[in-house]
């Protein structure tokens, strides 16, 4: 019996070293730094705009008014306002401009329509929901449901 309890000792004694393990040495710590500093650009020299004349209130009698759309109103000229078109969209929920402001979509219930922002024809039609519209105007975020 005295191999045998050898034995179990030794595998006792094997098995309590297996379990044992190592302790973790902590990472080395790396010594504080401080933030990067930036030195600031000088402001960019700006150009000023060419200067331009003032608008007048009253059209004289050299110039016509003009009633493209192009002009500010005004309240001097706000009797003068005509409208150029109009556009009959049943259930519009969202308008969008295009930064170039040459482009008007419109998103109905279940579909799009983008029009020339000039005189609001047509462009394109969209069978979808739109969710989102570009900045250009030239693509579109839909959704099916």
């Amino acid at each position: 019996m005295k191999p045998l309890t050898r034995f179990i000792v030794l595998v006792t004694l094997l098995a309590a070293l297996a379990a044992c393990k190592p302790t973790p040495t902590p990472p080395p710590t790396l010594p504080p730094t401080l933030p990067p500093t930036f030195t600031a650009a000088p402001p960019p020299t700006e150009t000023p705009f060419p200067p331009t004349a003032a608008p007048t209130l009253e059209p004289t009698a050299t110039t016509a008014p003009s009633f493209s759309g192009s002009a500010a109103l005004t309240a001097a000229n706000i009797a003068e306002a005509v409208q150029l078109a109009s556009l009959d969209l049943p259930f519009a929920s969202k308008i969008y401009w295009s930064n170039d402001a040459l482009k008007l979509g419109i998103s109905l219930e279940n579909s799009f329509e983008q029009f020339a922002a000039s005189d609001l024809s047509l462009l394109t039609t969209l069978p979808q929901r739109v969710m989102d519209i570009s900045p250009d105007g030239t693509l579109a975020a839909v959704s099916p449901d």
